[in-house]
């Protein structure tokens, strides 16, 4: 075995040890084979810093490149996580932007059905009032017409009272007149009985 094999493994089974507590760790709470997971981010990034110092002190290659090598995955899942973590910040910054606008619309809409149902409140008024306006002078009219039909009665019917009692008054004047003349000729036919009984009785004395 070369010399700097053993240190090689040494340091391996090292890591090996140390780790143990993670690997129970990750069995515990079902992150075995999740290599994003930060505990085990963090360690294999003590472990690339481990294997790149004692592979620059010792001048072993194969632990440089197996230092460099995990450095690189480590970075590249770093990259990965913080990109997971920007998508996930994006897609909730997303979804709050879209339940804001929906909120908004919702808003809007009901802002918009208000306003509606208070138009046709005031034009269900406007015609309310319209309407009773136009029946109100409809019934003002009636009422109107109604009294000047009644007054146009009353004067006719007064009318008609009046010519019926001149009427009568001129036929009771013209029957007064008509009894007085008869009165008279009735007295004058009396008197010119008188006057000739009177004549005869003279002419029938001896």
């Amino acid at each position: 075995m070369p010399v700097q094999a053993l240190p090689r493994s040494a340091v391996r089974l090292g890591l090996t040890a140390v780790r143990l507590p993670l690997t129970a760790a990750e069995v515990l709470t079902r992150h075995r084979g999740d290599a994003e997971w930060p505990p085990t981010l963090a360690f294999e990034g003590m472990e690339a810093t481990v294997k790149l110092a004692v592979g620059q002190a010792l001048g072993d290659q194969v632990l440089v490149a197996e230092g460099r090598l995990t450095e690189t995955k480590v970075a590249k899942l770093r990259q990965a996580t913080e990109l997971e973590v920007q998508a996930e910040e994006h897609r909730v910054d997303a979804e709050s932007e879209l339940e804001q606008r929906r909120r908004q619309d919702g808003e809007r809409r009901a802002k918009a059905e208000r306003a509606e149902a208070d138009q046709k409140a005031r034009l269900a008024r406007t015609e309310a009032t319209a309407e009773k306006k136009v029946a109100d002078e409809a019934a003002r009219k009636e009422s109107a017409a109604r009294k000047t039909k009644q007054a146009s009665e009353q004067a006719v019917a007064r009318s008609t009272r009046a010519t019926k009692r001149a009427a009568l008054s001129a036929e009771e004047k013209a029957l007064r007149k008509e009894k007085q003349a008869t009165v008279r000729k009735q007295k004058a036919a009396t008197a010119q009985k008188r006057i000739s009984g009177s004549k005869q009785a003279r002419a029938a004395r001896p």
